[in-house]
């Protein structure tokens, strides 16, 4: 029942950080279940005693901490256990930047341009911002006929940006939580060459704001990029998302495990074959091709999809975090494809009838 003591969804999420739909990748994960669901309505209630759990999901996430390590941290009940987890999973981001730093140094010396080189300098805000918009721009394409599938929708709202790319095939949604702003949300569909263009520099930018009237402008310090608003409608991704079948089968799965997998395969068109057996997540291709099998953490019902690789590939490899989550309500209906960090991306892959 109702009461006082409960928080909604948005006031919790702007209480611990998260986004409302990173709330919901996590409950349906298994972690961060709301106290209370009502089920006339379908709202999800959560309690104050939950925040701190919710803040140190955010935390590990950040991380980069996958959500099978993560389940076993919040699961020890001794947090003694707990901080050893963390203090492995930190040993191991240590060895990767270690790595990375020997890659990144051999890198630097081919490099003949200073500029060029300074952008090694990672700064979070322009980090994450252009990150975001190479996640959703691998959903755009020119179409002459259509413009508004070369664009990027972008919704300013409460805490949040949203961004929204389609090319047809694929629907991808990306959503950051931001510092605060001022003034009224405002949303524009902006060309998405003009953004690849200002990708470089506001990667470079230690903080950036978004303004919207005529262009939109990305402001830092160093200046400004002027990106063009295209004069088009842009499709209700929210009512698109919403009219989507309820899905009856979940697959938890490596990110960077599948795509290894797909790219295995000389075929265009490969099928899935998840939860055949318990947790089988199994990949095929042509008739000349083993199977491969993938680990996967399964609940609902066997099913069999076809996709185009050159689909579900962008689709799966534009996730965030080190896991996604599929999605799936029948052999002709769209995939939907999730993974969330303190933000979320969801990405919708139409599947191909083959033979």
């Amino acid at each position: 029942m109702i009461n006082d003591d409960l928080l909604t969804i948005s006031v919790f999420a702007r209480a611990c950080g998260l986004t409302a739909s990173a709330l919901r990748f996590y409950a349906d994960s298994g972690l961060l279940e709301p106290a209370f669901v009502d089920e006339a309505t379908g709202y999800r209630y959560y309690t104050q005693d939950q925040l701190d759990g919710a803040v140190m999901v955010r935390r590990l996430r950040e991380m980069g901490m996958p959500l099978s390590r993560l389940r076993d941290v919040i699961d020890s009940g001794d947090p003694r256990s707990a901080a050893e987890l963390i203090d492995d999973h930190l040993a191991e981001l240590i060895a990767r930047v270690r790595s990375a730093t020997e890659i990144a140094e051999v890198a630097k010396e081919s490099l003949s341009s200073p500029l060029r080189a300074a952008t090694v300098h990672v700064d979070l805000s322009g980090i994450r911002l252009a990150a975001a918009l190479e996640q959703v721009l691998t959903a755009t394409v020119v179409d002459a006929e259509l413009p508004v599938l070369n664009g990027v929708h972008v919704v300013v709202g409460a805490g949040t940006i949203t961004l929204v790319a389609t090319d047809r095939l694929r629907l991808t949604t990306r959503t950051l939580a931001t510092n605060g702003g001022t003034g009224e949300n405002w949303s524009a569909t902006i060309d998405a060459d003009d953004l690849r263009s200002a990708l470089s520099w506001i990667r470079r930018q230690h903080q950036v704001s978004l303004a919207g009237d005529g262009t939109v402008e990305i402001a830092s310090e160093a200046g400004v990029r002027r990106c063009r608003i295209l004069d088009v409608v842009f499709p209700d991704h929210e009512e698109m998302l919403r009219s989507l079948p309820s899905s009856a089968t979940r697959a938890v799965v490596s990110r960077g495990r599948l795509l290894d997998v797909v790219e295995q395969f000389r075929s265009r068109y490969l099928r899935l074959e998840i939860g055949s057996s318990g947790n089988d997540f199994v990949v095929s291709g042509g008739v000349d091709e083993p199977a491969v099998a993938v680990t996967a953490s399964v609940s609902g019902p066997a099913i069999g999809i076809d996709f185009d690789a050159v689909t579900l590939h962008p689709a799966v490899g534009a996730a965030i975090g080190p896991e996604v989550m599929l999605e799936l309500s029948g052999p002709e209906h769209p995939m939907i494809v999730r993974s969330a960090d303190s933000g979320d991306l969801t990405t919708v892959a139409m599947p191909v009838r083959v033979g």
